[in-house]
């Protein structure tokens, strides 16, 4: 199965850096099943056929492939140029992996397939996600302005996750910590060692805390508050795209996203 990509990005204060974490989300089988609907069976000619059956339970796993810090001081309109360079390069990787998928589909049905006729950086399944709080409206603002279709996720300390329209999220704190802390209690989550800044991602996480305080209030970080800290960007920028796949991408089969409230504003 190929991967889908998330390009997920925390935008840093003005002495705070700027981070890039880019997810690989892959399906795999957990060994279990689920019991869904049969659609067949509600239509013509379906009837005789059972109203629920089973299927293999999928689960989202990620592989982080890129990690970056933009250098203290860079402009946001830099951003949109480096992010559709990031963007560009994986699209072509996956470009590639999915013509050899092709070509062996159809070797093995002794066929041959044009090169012309394979997929192209317009198919290639990768998402833009970005912390659009604090000064996230003006980059979000730059980025579109450069054809970038980018996803807003407003981070707030409520406990609902609020659909503002379909590009737009604002997210609870704890469910951004919760993604996380699920993927890797699970060991759906793994980096590679050789990338540069995996030992600044490893201490991040190992001092990532969630706790809920006596007054009912979320704080995050390894310090008192998550987004007052500057030692946890590239930490936030992971958390963005494990959530994203989690409870958007992961909808048609899990079903998550009925828990969004929508609100259009």
């Amino acid at each position: 199965m190929l991967p889908r990509y998330i390009i997920a990005v925390d935008l840093g204060q003005v002495n705070d850096y700027s981070a890039i974490a880019v997810l690989a989300r892959t399906e795999q089988p957990t060994g279990r099943q689920d019991i869904v609907p049969n659609l067949a069976s509600w239509f013509d000619g379906g009837k005789d056929q059972p109203r629920y059956v089973r299927r293999p339970q999928l689960a989202g796993h990620y592989d982080v492939v890129f990690l970056e810090r933009l250098a203290l001081g860079t402009p946001y309109t830099d951003i949109p140029g480096r992010l559709q360079t990031i963007e560009a390069g994986i699209g072509q990787q996956w470009v590639e992996h999915a013509w050899h998928a092709l070509q062996d589909e159809a070797a093995a049905l002794g066929l041959h397939r044009q090169r012309d006729s394979g997929p192209t950086l317009a198919d290639a399944p990768v998402e833009v996600v970005v912390d659009g709080t604090g000064v996230g409206r003006p980059v979000m603002d730059l980025l579109r302005e450069a054809g970038i279709d980018a996803v807003a996720i407003t981070i707030h300390g409520g406990d609902r996750v609020i659909r503002v329209h379909d590009r737009e999220f604002r997210t609870p704190k704890r469910d951004l910590v919760g993604a996380v802390q699920s993927a890797l209690q699970s060991r759906r989550l793994r980096a590679a060692a050789a990338l540069p800044l995996w030992p600044t991602l490893k201490a991040e996480l190992g001092n990532f805390k969630a706790r809920i305080s006596l007054n009912g209030h979320d704080s995050y970080g390894a310090g008192s508050d998550w987004r007052q800290n500057n030692h946890d960007d590239l930490v936030l920028a992971l958390a963005l795209g494990v959530w994203w796949g989690e409870t958007v991408w992961a909808a048609p089969v899990t079903g998550r996203m009925s828990s969004v409230e929508n609100r259009r504003i």
